[in-house]
């Protein structure tokens, strides 16, 4: 199993993100 970013990694990076800029 090699270590690649998924769907889910991709969609908690964006979400963390966008929790961010929504708090600002």
């Amino acid at each position: 199993m090699t270590k690649r970013p998924t769907m889910s990694d991709i969609a908690a990076k964006v979400g963390v993100s966008h929790a961010t800029v929504s708090l600002v």
